[in-house]
């Protein structure tokens, strides 16, 4: 009888998470169409005086003597500049209808070439990234938007060590489903920081290194072929993060 009353137990505390969870996804994913929404509206009004700007410090550039302390200022200009039209594009891309349509595709290949792009890095030189995939691993994704999600995951475990250490990727595949393991071992997230990770425009980077909209951004990606990402902590350390997609 105790066992019995044990597990109903557990059974209503799994089943009050999954609640919670689902919840918190339902209003990100709403905050999500919101926001896109707007970014549609005024891209294209923000967009063009950007490309104007960058347009005129391209003329300073060449005008000003090589040695002058202004051109100093026209790179941190520039940089910044960049970065608006980085969180435009960032905002599109969660108003963005799906690229194409879902198939069959292998995952190895995707993984090995983002391994390859992320590892050839100058800063992240010292991380070795380990894989722990078969040779073959079909699932139903759209390889782009995939790719984009894997390199940003990739490098944002990098980023969490500081540009040395190691990253894990690792494949459990199971009937209907197969879950991709990015793991690190960095100081993993606060408690307080993992209800709001996937929340557009919160960052826990230094003002000037992120805009907020990576891990929103990759969330909806994979939405839009019915996957899934997850973030979580290690019992180990580090932090974890699961992309599950539809298998064949």
């Amino acid at each position: 009888e105790r066992a019995t009353s044990r597990r109903r137990l557990d059974e209503l505390t799994l089943n009050a998470e999954q609640k919670a969870r689902l919840q918190s996804e339902l209003v990100a994913a709403d905050r999500l169409a919101t926001v896109g929404k707007l970014a549609a509206g005024v891209a294209h009004e923000v967009g063009n005086p950007l490309s104007g700007i960058l347009g005129y410090l391209s003329v300073l550039r060449l005008r000003a003597p090589q040695n002058d302390p202004a051109l100093e200022v026209v790179d941190r200009i520039e940089a910044e500049v960049k970065r608006i039209d980085s969180i435009v594009r960032g905002l599109l891309e969660m108003g963005r209808p799906s690229r194409g349509k879902a198939q069959p595709i292998d995952l190895r290949p995707i993984i090995d070439g983002c391994v390859k792009m992320v590892s050839s890095m100058k800063e992240n030189a010292q991380v070795r990234i380990d894989v722990d995939c078969p040779e073959t691993a079909w699932v139903r994704a759209e390889a782009g938007p995939l790719a984009q999600v894997l390199v940003n995951l990739l490098l944002n475990a990098c980023q969490s060590q500081a540009g040395q250490g190691a990253v894990r990727l690792s494949l459990a595949p199971e009937k209907g489903e197969s879950r991709l393991f990015v793991d690190d071992d960095g100081p993993g997230i606060p408690a307080d920081v993992l209800p709001r990770l996937f929340t557009p425009f919160f960052t826990t980077k230094a003002p000037g290194q992120g805009t907020g909209l990576g891990l929103a951004v990759s969330r909806h990606l994979l939405s839009q072929f019915d996957g899934k990402l997850t973030a979580s902590n290690r019992e180990q350390g580090g932090a974890r993060f699961t992309i599950t997609l539809p298998s064949l």
